[in-house]
Formats: structure tokens, sequence, C-alpha cells
């Protein structure tokens, strides 16, 4: 909430500020996606506590991420506000609606690992040579979802320079 009403604030003088800042996040949902099946936030250690206090700190990173993908959303809802036109936003939603939901269901169909996130997150319990090594999936999934924030700061740096 005070999160919110922040970036509210700034957004009174500086309309730009809520969509830099959310694809400066780079990717929140890929982070709560490795962090919640990759067996590191199950258990923290150092946090204070004790085990029910590091089991805590672990959900609580796992919710914090939650709340930057949220907001990255908004943020993405903005820049293509203030990118397209009314008519171009809603073509523009409604083909990614359909497109993504079409990529998803041939993807849930398809794949090898219909059930759970399979080998793509790896398992950081095991070890850093787990990570480092023989796990091809997780560095292009990393890659393509640092892409993605690159391409968003391209368009919208791209309108905001063509309006008058």
């Amino acid at each position: 909430m005070l999160v919110l009403a922040f970036f509210s604030q700034l957004s009174k003088s500086h309309t730009w500020i809520m969509p830099i800042f959310a694809m400066g996040l780079g990717a929140p949902r890929w982070a709560q996606m490795l962090w919640g099946t990759s067996s590191f936030g199950l258990w923290l250690p150092w946090f204070v506590g004790g085990p029910v206090g590091g089991a805590l700190g672990g959900r609580a990173v796992w919710l914090w991420l939650g709340i930057l993908d949220s907001l990255q959303g908004v943020g993405l809802g903005m820049m293509l506000l203030q990118t397209l036109t009314r008519t171009h936003f809603a073509g523009a939603i409604m083909m990614a609606q359909t497109l993504g939901t079409l990529v998803m269901m041939l993807a849930k169909a398809t794949a090898p690992t219909r059930d759970g996130p399979g080998d793509v997150f790896p398992d950081f319990s095991a070890g850093v040579g787990t990570v480092l090594h023989g796990n091809y999936w997780f560095w292009v999934g990393l890659s393509a979802q640092l892409i993605i924030p690159v391409g968003f700061f391209k368009v919208f740096r791209k309108g905001q320079l063509s309006k008058p």
C-alpha cells in the first residue's frame, strides 16, 4: 500500500517513473518461481528465529517477489497506455491474451513435465555445481526473461521520444 502511495505521488510530476521502475525490476515472476520451486526458499538457516523464523522468512521473500511482480504489471500497463492509442491498446491486450492462452495450452499439452516445473529450475540444495553445469534450460530461461525488459525499454523510449 505504501509503495503504491509513493508511486502515485511521484507519478503526478513524472508519468514515466512507474514504467521505468517496472522495467528495472527485471523478471520478478521468474525469480518468484525460482524461489518457490528450487528448494532454496524452504528454510533460511541464517534468518532470525531458528527453523520457524527461517521458514517464515522464505515465505516472506516469496510474497515480496509477488508484490514486485504486481508492480511490474502495473508499470507495463501504464507503459502501454502511454505509448499506444486506445484502439491499439485494446487490440494489443486482446491479441496478447489470445496468443498467450493458445501457447500455454499447447505447451501444457506437449510438455514432458506436465505436472510441475521439471528440471528447468535447479535444486540449489544439491550444490553450486548443479546450477553452473549441466542445466542448459535454466540459463536459456534466465536470458529470455532478462531480454524482455530491455525490449520494453527500447519500445517505451522510442514511443516517448516520438511524442510532440
